[in-house]
């Protein structure tokens, strides 16, 4: 099997990962099955399936694929594809993984209009 991720820049902030698998004839049918228990966003032609993931989902399909298929090499590719799409917010001293929960820390607009006397 064959897996790879497929860029689109405009899902990095959606959340969205998608994911091409060549895949033997025999072997399609299991990993259709795997899949669409955890994306309804399935495209299959002919030994090409696309799948896109949301991160809970595509953690999900990682988790069960060693009782599917027997490959721990396409499993180590999943879980470098999850970890290489996750978001951080880093900072001096910190490091936020804002992957599946949004942080904001402060959003402060000040305007000032001419003086202020007290």
């Amino acid at each position: 099997m064959n897996i790879n991720e497929i860029s689109d820049h405009q899902q990095t902030f959606t959340g969205n990962i998608t994911i091409s698998f060549s895949v033997a004839a025999d072997e399609q049918p299991k990993l259709i099955n795997l899949l669409t228990k955890y994306t309804e966003k399935i495209l299959v032609q002919q030994t090409l399936v696309i799948a896109v993931f949301n991160h809970e989902n595509l953690n999900d399909v990682i988790t069960e694929w060693p009782t599917v298929f027997d490959s721990e090499n396409d499993q180590r590719q999943l879980q470098q594809i999850s970890e290489a799409s996750r978001i951080h917010f880093k900072g001096k001293g910190f490091d936020f993984d804002i992957t599946t929960k949004p942080l904001i820390y402060s959003i402060l607009n000040l305007t000032v209009k001419g003086s202020l006397k007290m």
